[in-house]
C-alpha cells in the first residue's frame, strides 16, 4: 500500500483520509496507539522470547545531536504513520507489505516521537523522488542520556532488537525469497541493530532483504567489513555506507567511549568480497542525514523500490 501525505505534518490529530492498514492485527482508535499483548505482538515470529524481556521501554528526551550543533528538527508526523514497538508491546498502523516497504531505525537515545517524526522525514523524502510503497519507523530502548552506561545499555539492547526485527521479518514472510522488497534505512546505532537483524534473518532463517543503507553508522568499520561480512553479502542484496569524515559525534564521543573508528567517518576497503557501497557525504551534523531539505535521502531514494 501507498501512504498519503496530503495532510499537515505538523497536526498529530486522524484526519479522514488516513490510510488504512489492512496488515494491522487491530485497526488503532482514532485518538490512541493500540496496546498489544506481548504473545499478540511476537506471533508469528520464530524466536519470540528474543531480548523482548526486561528492558525498558524508551523515555528519555535527551537527542543524539547533543554532543554536536543539529539543526535537524523534522515536524511532528501525522498520526497515521505507523511505528513497531515491541519492547513497550505496541505498535501503530502498521503497513501491509505488499511488495515492498521501508523501515527506519533510530539510533542512540531516540525518543518515541521522535523515531516517528524522523522516520516519516524520511519516506515523505523517498515519496517526492517517486518510492512507491510504505514506511514506518522501528523503535527499540536506545538509552535515556547521552551518557557512558546508557550507551553501553543501548548496544546491548541493539543487538537483541536486530535479532527481535530478524525474527520478526522472517515470521512475517517480509523477505526477498517471497517476493518483497524490503528496504531498512538506520541512522548511528541503529546500524548495530540494523546488522544484527540481517544476522538473524542469514543464520537463522537463511532469508534476506533488499537493501540496507547505514547512515554515519556508529558501529567499528573493522566489525563491519570482517565480523558481518558474510551476513552482508548474504543477507541483503546490497548495503550502502552514507559517511562523514566531518561527523562531530562520532569524532568525539564515538572515539571517546569506544577508541575505535566508526564505520560512519570512513569508507572500509578490506575485505574485497565484502558487497557494500560507501558514499562520502560532508555532513556536518549527526542528524542532518535524515534532513529532508539537506540530507542524503534524496541520494537513497532511486535504490529503494
Amino acid at each position: 500500500m501507498t501512504q498519503d501525505d496530503s495532510i499537515d505534518t505538523t497536526d498529530s490529530t486522524v484526519f479522514p483520509d488516513e490510510p488504512a492498514n489492512s496488515d494491522s492485527i487491530e485497526e488503532p482508535s482514532s485518538s490512541t496507539s493500540r496496546s498489544l499483548s506481548r504473545r499478540t505482538l511476537l506471533k508469528g515470529t520464530a524466536s519470540a522470547a528474543v531480548g523482548a524481556t526486561g528492558l525498558a521501554a524508551i523515555s528519555g528526551t535527551a537527542a543524539a545531536g547533543d554532543w554536536g550543533v543539529c539543526h535537524h528538527q523534522p515536524p511532528r508526523a501525522p498520526s497515521w504513520f505507523g511505528y513497531l514497538a515491541p519492547w513497550a508491546q505496541s505498535e501503530h498502523n502498521l503497513p501491509n507489505a505488499n511488495n515492498g516497504l521501508t523501515i527506519y531505525i533510530h539510533g542512540f537515545t531516540g525518543t518515541r516521537q521522535g523515531a516517528v517524526n524522523d522516520g516519516h522525514e524520511v519516506w515523505r523524502k523517498i515519496r517526492d523522488e517517486g518510492y512507491q510503497q510504505a514506511c514506518f519507523s522501528f523503535i527499540w530502548p536506545a538509552g535515556n542520556e547521552v551518557k557512558v552506561d546508557d550507551w553501553w545499555a543501548a548496544q546491548s539492547n541493539a543487538n537483541m532488537a536486530g535479532k527481535w526485527l530478524g525474527d520478526y521479518l522472517a515470521g512475517r514472510g517480509w523477505t526477498a525469497e517471497n517476493g518483497k522488497n524490503i528496504n531498512i534505512i538506520c541512522h548511528s546505532l541503529g546500524a548495530r541493530v540494523a546488522l544484527e537483524c540481517l544476522k538473524t534473518l542469514h543464520e537463522t532463517h537463511q532469508k534476506s532483504i533488499d537493501t540496507v543503507h547505514l547512515l554515519g553508522g556508529a558501529v567499528d568499520y573493522l566489525d563491519v567489513a570482517y565480523d558481518y561480512t558474510t551476513v552482508i553479502n548474504h543477507g541483503c542484496g546490497w548495503m550502502h555506507n552514507w559517511y562523514s569524515v566531518s561527523d562531530p559525534i562520532l569524532n568525539t564521543g564515538y572515539l571517546l567511549w569506544e577508541e575505535a573508528s566508526p564505520i560512519g567517518t570512513q569508507a572500509p576497503t578490506d575485505p574485497p568480497s565484502l558487497e557494500l557501497t560507501s558514499h562520502s557525504t560532508g555532513m556536518k551534523q549527526h542528524c542532518q542525514y535524515m534532513d529532508y531539505e539537506y540530507g542524503v535521502i534524496d541520494d537513497i531514494a532511486p535504490v529503494v523500490e
